[in-house]
């Protein structure tokens, strides 16, 4: 059983896929050149450790400078000891308030100009997140975050070195299987992206818009009901609706009912 130096929820050990890291790929890549680094050089800080999966994942897609160590984050936030980094990306625990603690953290942390947080869908119509979206993320910018969500919903993966209640095996819903490692897959909530890059961030936001177009697997959007409304209109093709026409009661000498009575 793998042990957390820090107090953690059961429920809220699971890894993120790797499909949502290739899905960000390109923001990596514009930030990258925008600090002048590589691949090799920029440094990805992951703050909420699960079992390490992180770091084997962005390897396998080129990113060789991964932080994600077992240790308290919030504690490191008291002490000032968050380890140095240029991007933060992570899928934080969705319990208690961690939610709103990240993305406080984010906003208002000087070291975090650049921020990609993988989050459920349902935390963007809280009043927290509406509040927390109409502020500014940096003092004299008025850009915002936008959001990036995929066409099909992420599966993610509860390691079975984390396994240590039995809530998962009450649940019966279709988007849980096990794996032949024992760990199980599991999607109980739909999540997105929410990408904030400085002073950057609209134009890569403007870049990303072309990703769109090429690998047809994500979206992105200025607001995340904006999200909602372009995978809609994907799954349905972009087809519209055809308005049932209304048919008239014909009688048999082929008039309209209604213009075939006659005086008696």
């Amino acid at each position: 059983m793998l042990q957390h130096n820090f107090v953690a929820e059961s429920s809220d050990h699971y890894e993120t896929p790797i499909e949502a890291y290739e899905h960000i790929g390109a923001i990596l890549g514009e930030v990258t050149k925008l600090l002048g680094k590589n691949t090799t050089s920029l440094n990805i800080y992951d703050p909420f450790f699960c079992n390490g999966k992180v770091i084997e994942n962005f390897k396998s897609l080129g990113w060789s400078n991964i932080t994600n160590v077992n240790r308290d984050f919030y504690q490191d936030v008291v002490n000032h000891t968050v380890p140095n980094h240029d991007v933060l990306v992570t899928n934080p625990p969705y319990s208690s308030d961690h939610i709103e603690r990240i993305l406080s953290y984010c906003k208002d942390s000087k070291e975090c100009n650049y921020f990609a947080l993988l989050l459920p869908n349902y935390s963007y119509r809280s009043n927290f997140f509406q509040h927390y979206f109409e502020g500014n993320f940096s003092e004299g910018l008025s850009q915002k975050p936008f959001f990036l969500a995929p066409i099909n919903r992420y599966i993610y993966c509860r390691p079975k070195a984390c396994e240590t209640s039995k809530f998962i095996s009450k649940e019966t819903r279709e988007y849980i299987n096990q794996n032949d490692d024992g760990s199980l897959n599991h999607s109980p909530f739909l999540s997105s992206w929410l990408i904030f890059c400085h002073n950057h961030t609209d134009t890569i936001f403007n870049k990303l818009k072309e990703e769109e177009k090429k690998h047809k697997n994500f979206i992105v959007a200025r607001t995340h009901k904006g999200c909602k409304w372009k995978i809609k209109k994907l799954r349905s093709n972009g087809k519209k609706k055809k308005k049932r026409k209304s048919k008239k009661r014909i009688n048999n000498y082929g008039r309209n009912n209604n213009n075939n009575k006659r005086d008696r």
